[in-house]
């Protein structure tokens, strides 16, 4: 959720598409400041187990800045 200059203003994954097409990208994001950092790789590593028992994969990376997110695409 973000407000009408843009600024982040909830705590939460953001999905938004990746390589290759069948692919998606998700991320654990909030406010500036508010800690979202600190819980990534502990929502990330939960989203993925849930997405792997519904048939998905999904693979924990290190981004730029040190970020974590999933790449998640349909299990083969």
């Amino acid at each position: 959720a973000v407000d009408d200059a843009g600024q982040r203003v909830a705590t939460g994954y953001r999905v938004h598409a990746a390589e290759p097409p069948a692919a998606v990208r998700v991320e654990w994001l909030g406010p500036h400041g508010g800690g979202a950092a600190q819980d990534e790789e502990r929502a990330l590593t939960e989203c993925a187990g849930v997405l792997t028992r519904l048939g998905w994969e999904a693979l924990l990376y290190r981004g730029p800045r040190r970020r974590r997110f999933l790449e998640v695409e349909p299990a083969s």
